[in-house]
């Protein structure tokens, strides 16, 4: 037992210097060189209307476009975030830490478009999902191993934040989204629904939504719920009785990721195996793209934004076909350097390992500060260790 705590305590100890030392690269003014605009995990697409909207990532930066997304800025934020809301082209609210740690989260607020950040609840358990109604009244979601209470509000836009929903949830009831239509109505999506119609006072489950994870309304009666696997279910009459609908008839390994809804009848669903649309309110369902995407989000009936890994996707076409606008300067199949060396500014060599067919290992070289680079060897069934340049 003793051995186990200390390999736990000394693997945590070389995350923690390792994301300390990631931090620190882009604190003294490094940049990504490859893939741009960057190469982290995307995670969730959100406008606020046409012009603005942000990206999040698995690293502590944000995407911001502030036109439509004809130009992506990279906003060195410090800050990993787990959600984010705005309300407006300048206020925002979400939930991150600077720190490697699972346990202890902030709550920050923006009123720049998030390129700087203030915390206004330090060391909390809130991390899952965060809900803005205006610019005052908000709800997080909690860790559900943390406590009785499943979910924290503000009604002063954010300067302070009260427990609610004490007891109201049972142990399991993991949240994963909240959308409030007004003050008084709202769900939550944890493994089932779970509504209010006082303000949070109290909740009444449905168990008819088994496995939801998300919830969203277009207007006070007509709402979806999605589920992990392949369900989702309409209502439209505000959520007093739900009906399931059928996306695909493919059932084996089908993921739901995210629903988006223009308005009462146009609907869209990220599955694993594509994108599908629906023009009835999602009572029936086409394959609209064969493109898997972890989240997305439509400016108007063609244009449309999504993510998938480190791919930031662009559509304007409706969604039919997404052109991928991360761009991979190296030659194909060259991963996992060992070594690199410079003579100057300009000039460098880096050596690594071409993945295609088994090519081996390759050296590239650089005469532009890493804009560019092109391949001076590569040997099959070899790899290259160090490598040290010349100014001779």
């Amino acid at each position: 037992m003793c051995k186990n705590r200390v390999a736990v305590v000394f693997v945590v100890s070389i995350l923690a210097f390792i994301f300390l030392q990631y931090e620190n690269l882009h604190a003294q003014g490094w940049q990504w060189q490859n893939p741009l605009p960057q190469g982290d995990n995307l995670n969730l697409v959100t406008f606020v209307d046409h012009q603005h909207g942000w990206i999040t990532s698995d690293g502590p930066i944000l995407l911001r476009t502030r036109n439509s997304g004809k130009n992506w800025e990279i906003l060195r934020t410090g800050i990993v975030f787990t959600d984010i809301h705005f309300i407006n082209s300048s206020e925002g609210w979400g939930i991150g830490n600077t720190r490697l740690d699972v346990i202890k989260w902030n709550i920050y607020h923006t009123t720049n478009g998030g390129v700087t950040w203030e915390v206004q609840l330090a060391d909390t358990t809130a991390r899952y999902d965060i809900f803005f109604l205006d610019a005052r009244h908000g709800w997080v979601a909690k860790d559900e191993a943390a406590g009785p209470d499943e979910l924290l509000f503000t009604r002063d836009g954010g300067k302070t934040w009260e427990p609610q929903a004490r007891g109201e949830f049972r142990s399991g009831d993991e949240i994963h989204s909240m959308m409030f239509l007004d003050l008084k109505k709202g769900w939550v999506a944890a493994g089932l629904a779970i509504q209010t119609e006082d303000g949070g006072k109290s909740w009444k489950r449905d168990s008819t939504l088994v496995g939801v994870r998300q919830i969203f309304f277009a207007d006070s009666l007509h709402g979806w719920a999605r589920s992990f696997l392949p369900r989702t279910f309409r209502t439209i009459d505000g959520g007093q009785t739900w009906k399931r609908i059928q996306i695909t008839d493919v059932i084996s390994e089908v993921r739901t990721n995210q629903f988006f809804a223009f308005d009462t009848s146009r609907c869209f669903v990220a599955l694993n195996i594509g994108l599908y649309a629906s023009t009835d309110g999602g009572q029936n369902w086409i394959q609209h793209s064969s493109q898997e995407l972890t989240s997305f989000a439509f400016l108007d009936s063609m244009e449309a934004w999504g993510v998938l890994g480190d791919k930031l996707l662009h559509s304007t076409d409706g969604g039919r076909t997404w052109e991928n606008l991360t761009k991979n300067i190296l030659p194909d199949g060259v991963a996992f350097f060992s070594s690199v060396d410079f003579i100057n500014t300009q000039v460098g060599w880096v050596a690594g390992l071409n993945t295609i067919f088994s090519k081996g290992g390759v050296i590239l070289k650089t005469v532009n500060g890493g804009i560019t680079w092109t391949e001076q060897l590569s040997k099959s069934g070899m790899s290259f260790g160090d490598i040290t340049g010349s100014i001779k």
